[in-house]
């Protein structure tokens, strides 16, 4: 066969026996048989996606690797599998029931997959059926396309035909997809290459090469990009506008000017309608917004781009040199580079590396004699620059996200698009040695060696692989203890029954309502549900009313705690011990005495779940309410806890446009008087407080609260019907936000707080007096108190706003304060008294005070001491509210100096704090 071969290449030999004729002739037919087949543009792509499948297979060991189990199973990577189960479970991802029961969560609220991928793996899912599975496969197949997509893009900037087979395929296996991989799958690196393409022809100012077909192609990329995730749009839009404007201003031609405006505009028609769904639940679904809320401009220096990180060689480089300069590099310690963000997620590769340093180098050697291959290097060289200008630390990006947004923060995520430019100027100086060689078959075939030697070189420098390999037992083992757990669960419960999860955590880094749980990751209470097919999960609890319903059982005794969660409809409850300082044992104990059974535990002791469906509790009546008892609203211990429902985000504190109440009564024997005793919540101008009272589904009056009083109205005796149930639906129409009317960035819409309240029959009298009254507006503060943190009745909490992950502890670059005031006369003296978090080689820490926008003042903590300092009466303005907050500019984390993996950025505790008027 080898010599039937070499006779169809060998068209010139003329063989002088018959059976080499004979042999010269078969070997010309099958080669015009395979010539059209072999040589089409369908085989050469096939052979490359055969080629990275090859090679992928082999770095992640996909035959012996259960690819049902999610590829790195923990963290991010859970928030994108949730997706895929809700793609599978419901159809669609934008809102799903699943989770966040009973209401639902509205995913789409934090857009962290484009409505590309999502659609692709909906049709996946019509064959697929299992979370992990689909999420593996999808991820995989972005790599087998990003080859020959990346091939193809390169021959159109002029890249020799094999030369662009084996940079396709470094291109498609960059070291970017084991940083990234399923954890960060809405990173997938599959479409660059169209947008990086026409950056660099525009700039080249070879209109003509942007026609016909190439044209449709790459404006059907950018629609694409568009439609993906939010940063490869904003990436590839700046990139298309800098080669538009470099081409038109060297060519002056506006038909350049006009191909870099369509290109650029589809990216941002398809990614506004791409984030539209989002913005329409921003609006009828405000605490999915809040989610996005935790990002600043100074994030920006800590997740920008840093050329070292774009060429420091990865940490498996087969080529001793290499792994010698790495070594050194991590000897070093240059401050932030253990973070994930910070270094490995921006390693290219040697070759890329090398290419990188060649555009560098044709950047500013204007004085190198000019030529096409020259040319083609300024053109991309163009694009790579405006890109390390946008993300380099202190960049043009940190002074847009000051000025503009602060929702693209980590900038180094660019690094994929500098890989590919870089790649391209390799592949580029190749391609121009490769003319300078005689086509002939001895050539030929020397060349086709080394490029296969440069593939060889090039796959097992940039194979990080095994940082996908490290968690894969562990993975594997909670994989099947949790399928067989929630296997057991949904066995016992019927389709579409609710279970209830507790502790209450938060939800990803910009949700505050609940402290961080140390033994708990943030996405880890979505895992049952990826392993589930028909039971819904009460986790996450994003909304106000879902927020609020988790801090009341939370502060209930396990009796009315289960009897709470049994009233919302839920049928099971599911307890992570991870979440709890005993592991639960407390909670456990109690619940499972009242309940009279013994928990479902998990394989691995984590989990522990109740059947409320089977089980029948040892108390009843628990929340039957007497006819005339005065219940009170109080922060800690109220006795009305019992009876709330949805829209209180504290015992009282009505929160969004309703809240409810149900009681469990006697049929009365006369019309009811419903008496509460209410305060306002007025700021913004807003002078009282309208609350509509529905008794069961019909109106039966409506308070104006202007002041804290007594209010009351009757409810129609035939409204109770025979039935021993009230439903108390009070509608709050003008409750507003103090951020909706510009006073601050409180996103909680607020209207009036409970007192007390009394049902009271006909001939019935209760006391009504408040004595002191300390407890009737949360927000309220008294000049002069002093309000503690970490006390175990919860002083500072009714204040907090968001940057703090417990009472005290600020998180992040900022944690703000409200409170409602007496407008003083005089100046206020802000004391405080801090304590600094000092690690690693800080010192001190910055706190800058800014009291109602205004910025008074600024400490440097560097020991637990007390600081002050004076807000002038004019900031405080007549509206009777006051917002702090606290600057925290140099807050950094334990992970960001290499000391441990504690990510929280830190700074200051507040141990006390005082309010006095001078």
């Amino acid at each position: 066969m080898l010599k039937l071969l070499l006779a169809s290449v060998r068209r010139d030999i003329s063989p002088t026996d018959p059976q080499a004729s004979l042999d010269l002739e078969i070997g010309h037919k099958i080669s015009t048989f395979l010539r059209p087949i072999l040589l089409s543009p369908l085989s050469y792509y096939f052979a490359q996606v055969l080629v990275i499948a090859l090679i992928l297979s082999n770095q992640l060991d996909l035959p012996g690797r259960n690819l049902a189990v999610p590829i790195d199973f923990w963290g991010d990577t859970v928030y994108h599998t949730a997706i895929v189960n809700s793609i599978i479970r419901e159809g669609w991802w934008w809102h799903v029931t699943s989770i966040g029961a009973p209401v639902g969560v509205a995913l789409v609220a934090a857009p962290i997959l484009g409505n590309l991928d999502c659609l692709v793996m909906r049709f996946m899912a019509l064959f697929v059926h299992q979370a992990g599975l689909l999420l593996n496969l999808y991820w995989i197949m972005t790599i087998l396309v990003a080859g020959p997509i990346a091939a193809w893009c390169l021959m159109r900037l002029g890249v020799h035909r094999r030369i662009a087979f084996v940079f396709g395929i470094l291109y498609a296996l960059s070291p970017h997809i084991y940083y990234r991989h399923t954890a960060h799958l809405m990173l997938a690196h599959h479409l660059i290459p169209f947008a990086c393409t026409v950056s660099g022809l525009l700039v080249l100012g070879q209109a003509e090469r942007l026609r016909g077909a190439t044209l449709y192609i790459l404006l059907g990329g950018c629609v694409l990009i568009g439609f993906s995730y939010t940063y490869w749009a904003f990436f590839a839009c700046f990139i298309i506008l800098a080669g538009g404007i470099t081409g038109f201003l060297r060519q002056l031609d506006y038909k350049i000017a006009r191909l870099a405006a369509l290109a650029a505009g589809l990216v941002i028609i398809s990614a506004v309608a791409n984030l539209l769904p989002s913005a329409v639940s921003w609006v009828k679904e405000p605490g999915g917004r809040t989610m996005l809320t935790f990002k600043n401009a100074a994030e920006t220096d800590v997740y920008g781009l840093k050329i070292r990180h774009l060429i420091t060689p990865t940490s498996h480089s087969p080529l001793p040199m290499f792994a010698k300069i790495a070594a050194n590099i991590r000897t070093a310690k240059f401050p932030m580079d253990s973070t994930n963000e910070g270094t490995l997620d921006a390693r290219m590769g040697a070759c890329a590396s090398l290419g990188f340093l060649i555009l560098m180098a044709v950047a500013v050697l204007t004085f190198a004699p000019k030529g096409p291959t020259l040319e083609i290097l300024r053109a991309i060289a163009v694009p790579t620059l405006a890109c390390i200008l946008l993300a380099t630390v202190g960049g043009f990006g940190s002074l847009f996200n000051l000025f503009v947004r602060p929702d693209i923060r980590a900038y180094n995520r660019i690094s994929i698009f500098v890989a590919f430019y870089s790649l391209a100027a390799l592949s580029i100086v190749l391609t121009k040695l490769l003319s300078f060689t005689s086509i002939t078959g001895l050539t030929s075939l020397g060349s086709t060696a080394l490029l296969s030697l440069l593939l060889m070189i090039g796959v097992a420098d940039q194979n990080e692989s095994s940082l996908l390999h490290d968690r894969r037992a562990e993975d594997e083992k909670k994989f099947r203890i949790l399928s067989d757990f929630v296997g057991h669960i949904e066995h016992g419960l019927p389709p579409h029954a609710m279970v209830y999860q507790l502790p209450h955590v938060a939800y990803g880094d910009g949700d505050h309502s609940a402290q961080p749980t140390p033994r708990i990751w943030q996405s880890a209470p979505e895992e049952p549900f990826l392993l589930s097919t028909s039971v819904r999960w009460s986790f996450p609890a994003i909304s106000s009313d879902a927020i609020g319903f988790a801090r009341r059982v939370g502060a209930l005794t396990a009796p009315d705690a289960v009897e709470t969660i049994r009233d919302r409809g839920f049928l099971g409850l599911l307890i992570d011990k991870f979440g709890y300082t005993d592991e639960g044992k407390d909670l456990i104990a109690k619940i499972s005495g009242y309940l009279g059974q013994q928990p479902l535990q998990s394989a691995d002791q984590r989990y522990v779940f109740y059947n409320l469906r089977a089980a029948h509790a040892t108390q009843t009546d628990r929340h039957r309410y007497v006819w005339g008892t005065l219940e009170s609203f109080q922060p800690s211990n109220g006795a009305a806890v019992p009876y709330l429902e949805e829209g209180w985000s504290c015992e009282g504190c009505t929160e969004g446009k309703s809240s409810t109440m149900d009681f469990d009564v006697a049929a009365p024997p006369s019309d009811v008087t419903i008496k509460a005793h209410l305060t306002p919540v007025l700021f913004g101008g807003i002078r009282e407080r309208t609350v509509r009272i529905l008794a069961d589904s019909v109106r039966v009056g409506e308070w104006k609260v202007g002041t804290p009083d007594w209010f009351s109205t009757t409810v129609p005796r035939k409204i109770f019907g025979n039935k021993g149930r009230l439903s108390l639906r009070f509608e709050l129409p003008d409750a507003a936000s103090p951020e909706s009317v510009g006073l601050n960035l409180d996103t909680r819409v607020l209207s009036v707080s409970f007192d007390q309240l009394v049902l009271l029959t006909s001939g019935q009298a209760v006391e009504t007096a408040i004595p002191g009254n300390n407890y009737a507006d949360p927000h309220r503060y008294v000049w002069g108190t002093s309000v503690i943190f970490h006390s175990p009745t919860r002083d500072a909490t009714p204040y907090l706003g968001e940057g703090w992950s417990c009472e005290g502890c600020t998180e992040g670059k900022s944690s703000t304060m409200y409170f409602g005031i007496t407008v003083p006369s005089n100046d206020v003296m802000l004391k405080v008294h801090l304590t600094p978090a000092l690690f690693g080689n800080m010192t001190e820490r910055l706190v800058q005070v800014i009291a109602n926008a205004v910025r008074v003042g600024e400490w440097k903590v560097r020991g637990p001491a007390w600081y002050s300092v004076i807000v002038p009466r004019k900031v405080l303005g007549n509206e009777g509210t006051l917002a702090l907050r606290f600057q925290l500019p140099n807050a950094s984390s334990p992970k960001s100096l290499g000391l441990n993996l504690d990510s929280r950025e830190l700074s200051v505790a507040f141990d006390q704090l005082i309010l006095s008027t001078k």
